[in-house]
């Protein structure tokens, strides 16, 4: 069932009107601890099964990963569609508030020696690659070799134009946090929070997508070869009609 007024795919998995969805991952060391998301993984990543929580999270169960060979995507959880493992949509951008939140820890920041990326996203394609061909939203940490540390970044795009701002925050390895993206179409901006801050981090206003848009959380490693670990507790969405 599509939000009020909308049309669009036909494989949807949309939240209505002011609904939320939460799953807190059950990952005991499969390779498919989701039922809302299909899990692939590639290049050699794997998940892992740990016996005892880790500081920060209620659960041991949760979906634990290692990362080594720099070859992305590594890991990549996409929302499915109903009843099936395909792409399924939850937002209509255009006419919802949507909202986003991601509990998750990693071992190890992004390093110029081990590089990789760490992406929650809202999107318009199953592709694995966030690039022209996409319509959507991106918060990024990374490697970033201009400030020569690790850096959370928040990119919109429509379609080929594309806008991204930096922020100002430093990181810490082996730390729990939340991000959480705020879009509001109607309003012009999107904004990026961390850790239930009331003031975000990151707002964009320009190239804002108008169009339906599905959550994904992307792994990917980019140099080096030594394993990067981690942790992924829930993906929470919020969708609110407008």
């Amino acid at each position: 069932t599509g939000a009020t007024g909308a049309t669009g795919p036909s494989n949807l998995n949309f939240l209505k009107t002011a609904q939320q969805s939460v799953e807190h991952f059950e990952g005991n060391g499969t390779a498919n601890p989701s039922l809302l998301y299909s899990i692939t993984l590639q290049n050699g990543a794997t998940i892992v099964q740990r016996t005892t929580a880790k500081t920060g999270f209620k659960s041991a169960s949760l979906i634990d990963y290692s990362i080594a060979t720099s070859s992305p995507p590594a890991l990549w959880l996409l929302r499915r569609a109903i009843g099936t493992n395909v792409f399924g949509y939850s937002f209509n951008a255009a006419n919802q508030l949507c909202e986003m939140e991601v509990k998750f820890l990693l071992d190890q920041l992004p390093s110029s020696a081990e590089q990789f990326d760490f992406e929650v996203r809202m999107t318009d394609t199953s592709q694995n690659a966030f690039n022209v061909s996409s319509n959507g939203i991106q918060a990024k940490i990374y490697w970033d070799a201009g400030l020569s540390r690790a850096a959370i970044s928040l990119i919109t795009m429509a379609a080929t134009f594309t806008s991204t701002d930096i922020a100002t925050t430093t990181l810490s390895a082996n730390t729990v946090y939340t991000l959480r993206i705020v879009y509001n179409y109607s309003a012009t901006r999107c904004q990026l929070f961390l850790n239930d801050m009331v003031t975000p981090i990151l707002t964009r206003t320009a190239n804002l997508p108008t169009t339906f848009l599905s959550p994904s959380i992307r792994i990917g490693k980019l140099t080096g070869s030594t394993a990067r670990t981690g942790t992924i507790d829930y993906i929470e969405l919020v969708a609110t009609d407008q």
